[in-house]
């Protein structure tokens, strides 16, 4: 693609002359380096520099970026900004796309790639090990990250000497962008998979043509509530007593859907669910299930004829792909069962073969 490609010519253009800076004699450098925060107007973005950076901006009829360059002590330090008129990626395509280009111009291997999430955008982490070249004489370590927050892509990253890589301030460096006009969220609660303390008599039920596996008191069986061009919602629900367990699989059809931003997708199911609910919620709060964002709702439910006692409903829901799950135990009483915790917990998303 014409500005994927655009990007990383520029980004060699740029190693070049960085290189070639390096070799001519050095001032004594200074003990540290005085980061400040640089922002672009341009590209609607702030980032902390160790010194101020140089810009180089481009444009064509697909794209409008930029490039800010710092240098200091031998590291290089660039902000990548891309505005695009379209993009027929999905993000995550989008993204990898990127990270291999960022490969290919400098040879380089790659020497790690995960997913992350930039405050409900989706991101990727990554680092090369790039071989000696004219743009790198000495070889080095590239560490990266990538985000597509709307029609825009931004990249940071640094390279320099594999000695230098694990310096705190590269890390304090890759987690110092910001997007003007975006909303802090809470930091999401690491939540783990865990099939410790399982209640007596319950087994683990594994859904295969739904992805996922969970602990159930009893074999649950495969409902499908509705089924349109936009998704299929599918039920495995089990019930002891008043007590029900199970979890809601919405296989996301409408591309729209499937590429809309997480926390986004997340919080309007999460209002169409409360919207339903004739309780009160008692806490939520953003969780994180390995790369899945997610999010935990505890809803107190009122005394009625059918629960004299009222009643819980505690769910974990979680993104996984073109699949959104609902964990759902539904209770009676207002004391949480011991079974809701290794229940929830239990829950695994079971990545395709």
């Amino acid at each position: 693609m014409k500005y994927l490609s655009s990007i990383f010519c520029l980004l060699v253009v740029l190693l070049l002359s960085a290189c070639q800076g390096a070799g001519q004699p050095a001032a004594t450098p200074t003990p540290t380096p005085q980061w400040e925060t640089f922002h672009s107007d341009e590209g609607g973005f702030s980032v902390l520099f160790p010194a101020s950076p140089e810009k180089h901006l481009w444009s064509d009829e697909q794209s409008y970026g930029g490039v800010y360059t710092s240098t200091y002590q031998g590291m290089t330090y660039h902000a990548i900004f891309n505005i695009m008129a379209a993009n027929p990626l999905p993000s995550d395509q989008l993204l990898q796309s990127l990270r291999d280009e960022h490969a290919a111009e400098l040879k380089a291997r790659v020497l790690s790639s995960d997913p992350i999430d930039f405050n409900g955008y989706p991101g990727l982490a990554y680092s090369l090990d790039a071989p000696k070249s004219k743009a790198l004489p000495e070889g080095g370590v590239v560490q990266g990250r990538i985000y597509h927050v709307n029609d825009r892509v931004y990249i940071v990253y640094q390279t320099g000497a594999k000695k230098n890589s694990l310096l705190p301030d590269i890390k304090k460096y890759l987690g110092s962008l910001k997007v003007d006009g975006m909303v802090e969220l809470p930091t999401p609660v690491p939540v783990a998979s865990n099939a410790a303390g399982v209640p007596e008599g319950w087994q683990e039920f594994t859904a295969q043509q739904d992805g996922f596996s969970v602990l159930l008191p009893d074999k649950p069986k495969r409902e499908v509530i509705s089924s349109d061009k936009t998704m299929e919602t599918v039920s495995h629900f089990a019930q002891i007593g008043l007590d029900g367990y199970g979890v809601l699989s919405f296989n996301l059809k409408d591309p729209a859907l499937a590429q809309a931003k997480p926390a986004a997708l997340l919080e309007m199911v999460k209002k169409s669910i409360l919207s339903e609910q004739q309780g009160a919620v008692v806490s939520e709060k953003p969780i994180q299930l390995g790369s899945h964002n997610g999010y935990e709702i505890l809803i107190s439910q009122p005394k009625t004829k059918d629960l004299p006692d009222g009643g819980q409903i505690v769910m974990r829901l979680y993104l996984a792909g073109k699949r959104l799950y609902v964990a759902m135990a539904i209770t009676s009483g207002q004391d949480t069962p011991a079974e809701v915790t290794p229940f929830l917990d239990s829950f695994k998303v079971n990545e395709p073969k």
